[in-house]
């Protein structure tokens, strides 16, 4: 199997946009070589048997989540506002925003200013390659032979009782 990259970029004469296969060694964003007007890309592994990365897209496996390449995300009020005075007059585009709009709750401003909805099983970048979403996991600093644990912060002090057979939990009240 080869891995390679499709990307995704917008063009007037083909809705869905202009694409552009490439093989790749792995799938790597940090050694990948973004096109400037690319607004979504992702990976896929296609046979070695494919001559051309055309032939590739044919025969796709193992295909990536979808990564939007974005100057920043927009909640759906935002995007809404963006989009309300450009679809005014079309009545068509209007009905497709409109589903959009209700089926998701984050959108990302794309570096060609187009706004992509942000599904749950996308990845979105800006332009240094830094993910926007979803939210990486904050690392844990590591001092010198240091554990994770002794980074914790903790909301209240841990009372060990002195009599671990004597000590009974109490149930919570319930929240109003």
């Amino acid at each position: 199997m080869k891995t390679y990259v499709e990307f995704i970029e917008p063009d007037r004469n083909n809705p869905a946009g202009r694409s552009t296969v490439v093989e790749v060694k792995d799938r790597d964003i940090s050694k990948l070589s973004i096109p400037a007007r690319c607004d979504i890309f992702y990976f896929f592994d296609s046979p070695a048997h494919n001559a051309t990365p055309e032939a590739a897209q044919d025969e796709q496996y193992n295909i990536s989540r979808f990564h939007i390449v974005a100057d920043k995300l927009l909640t759906r009020d935002e995007a809404k506002k963006m989009v309300s005075n450009t679809l005014n007059t079309q009545q068509r585009a209007q009905m497709q925003w409109d589903i959009k709009l209700q089926q998701n709750e984050i959108f990302a401003l794309t570096r060609t200013y187009n706004i992509e909805p942000v599904r749950k099983d996308s990845i979105v970048i800006d332009a240094a390659k830094k993910q926007l979403y979803p939210k990486p996991a904050p690392e844990i600093a590591h001092d010198a032979g240091g554990r994770p644990e002794d980074n914790m912060k903790l909301s209240r002090p841990v009372v060990v009782p002195k009599d671990p057979a004597r000590f009974k939990l109490k149930p919570k009240p319930p929240k109003p």
